[in-house]
């Protein structure tokens, strides 16, 4: 009786080394395709940023089209404006532009926060004239109002932001405070 007891015993044990060995199996297989939908995700989530940026570019070029299409439009309508007779101040000078300043010292480089702070307030108040600017005043390759300064001996309002000279002693204005108060 013991010799058919010690068989049900091995045979028993050889069912049960089998089923660890096949719980073995499916925990690894469980454990590899747990690793490739994480990776999964982890790529899915990327290409959704990937997607998200994307289409914000898009949004941007769209809308500067139309901008640009509207202001040719404008310009169309009244071909005889000419935007150099409206401008009491238009003698420009080339300035020392932030990548220079980089080069000459660096404690008047403008931080990049400060930088951008200034961009987006001197791009709202620019946005509310942009429609009394001409196609080819609008040349954003051909113009940036960081890298120029206007003449001294050309009197402006320094708030008057209906000319562009205006628009650059106040850009200039927040320079110097910003490094100013970042001395």
């Amino acid at each position: 009786k013991s010799h058919h007891v010690n068989g049900q015993l091995q045979q028993i044990k050889m069912e049960l080394d089998d089923a660890q060995d096949t719980v073995y199996n499916l925990q690894q297989q469980l454990q590899s395709r747990d690793d490739t939908i994480q990776t999964t995700n982890e790529k899915l989530l990327l290409k959704e940023s990937e997607l998200t940026r994307l289409q914000t570019r898009i949004a941007v070029h769209e809308r500067t089209a139309s901008i640009k299409q509207l202001i040719e439009h404008h310009w169309s309508d009244d071909q005889g404006l000419d935007f150099a007779k409206h401008s009491t101040c238009r003698k420009l000078r080339r300035s020392t532009s932030t990548s220079d300043l980089n080069i000459k010292d660096n404690k008047n480089i403008l931080s990049e926060n400060q930088a951008v702070t200034l961009h987006s307030s001197v791009s709202s108040e620019m946005s509310k004239y942009i429609s009394h600017a001409s196609p080819k005043s609008l040349n954003e390759s051909s113009f940036d109002p960081l890298t120029y300064n206007v003449d001294e001996e050309v009197t402006c309002n320094s708030n008057d932001f209906q000319t562009l000279s205006g628009m650059l002693k106040y850009i200039n204005k927040e320079i110097k405070d910003s490094e100013n108060s970042s001395l």
